[in-house]
């Protein structure tokens, strides 16, 4: 059986590009007469407002997209929260450790651009033998060599990470598990197998299969799980839709009393498929995607 699930980060308003996201997730599971889930990544809880979180709820309903597993509210939302499962993901952690998996990096952020010109990690620590302590960030060290990752439309892709990103944080230095960790930690547990991120999100994929792979046994079931990524939303200069640069919110566009219409219209454009105005339109459209699937 399909299982996949909706993942927003409520740390702004939701704008078109997860919307198309939620719409493209919604549709593949439905054709594949699977099972829906929400969770939601909140595990940064600084940047979390409950007026983010109720914004999921609102766009889910304006989508009409309805969901079989996950908070159905903020209250719920609360219970459910990524911060009840800390101790799962420092165990996956610990796991790495002993494995030799993870190295301890003293470099802050700004440092890290100022060597590099980006935010992309060059190593810097990797054999620099710092002690693993409670109060250092935790890195894991990337194979030095291209990913492969299948997509079920792209095909086989390669991506090579150490170009794209860099050894991943996976502790933070505030002793927090980070992304990279907690998002694969949900995906096994909550044993999804249809993951559908967009296409800047590669690298995590990626990234995800290397550490998935590293825990051995544990890590299986998310290799053997099935990869959509699809094409982006773009503001008018061409760039990705982001909450951190206050691109529009979908909230104004609900407000105003419009449709969802056209974000369905671009979901299927973005997947090259024919045009589909609503869920159930998307839902057949995507039918011979899923199709292999279901074989």
């Amino acid at each position: 059986m399909i299982r996949s699930r909706l993942a927003p980060t409520p740390s702004g308003y939701l704008h078109a590009g997860n919307a198309i996201n939620f719409a493209i997730t919604a549709a593949l599971t439905c054709a594949a007469h699977g099972s829906l889930g929400l969770r939601i990544d909140d595990l940064d809880a600084q940047r979390v407002r409950p007026e983010y979180i109720e914004d999921i709820f609102d766009t889910l309903s304006w989508l009409g997209i309805t969901y079989d597993t996950g908070p159905q509210n903020t209250s719920e939302a609360a219970r459910m929260s990524q911060g009840h499962r800390v101790q799962r993901y420092i165990r996956l952690i610990e796991a790495l450790i002993e494995k030799g998996k993870v190295y301890a990096c003293t470099c802050s952020r700004r440092e890290v651009e100022e060597r590099t010109g980006n935010m992309v990690y060059d190593g810097h620590c990797r054999n620099a033998g710092h002690a693993i302590t409670a109060e250092t960030i935790l890195r894991f060290a990337l194979p030095e060599r291209p990913i492969e990752v299948h997509d079920i439309v792209r095909g086989m892709l390669r991506i090579d990470l150490q170009t794209a990103a860099g050894d991943p944080v996976i502790r933070r230095r505030d002793g927090l598990p980070a992304y990279h960790i907690a998002s694969l930690a949900d995906d096994l547990d909550q044993q999804m197998n249809l993951i559908v991120r967009g296409e800047d999100l590669l690298p995590s994929t990626a990234t995800q299969l290397v550490i998935a792979d590293a825990l051995g046994e544990t890590g299986r079931a998310f290799i053997a799980a099935h990869f959509l990524h699809h094409g982006l939303a773009t503001a008018e200069d061409g760039r990705k839709l982001s909450k951190s640069q206050g691109d529009s919110p979908l909230r104004a566009r609900r407000l105003a009393g419009e449709s969802p219409r056209d974000l369905y219209r671009q979901a299927a454009a973005l997947l090259q498929i024919p045009a589909a105005e609503n869920l159930a339109e998307l839902s057949e459209a995507v039918l011979p995607v899923v199709m292999p699937l279901l074989n």
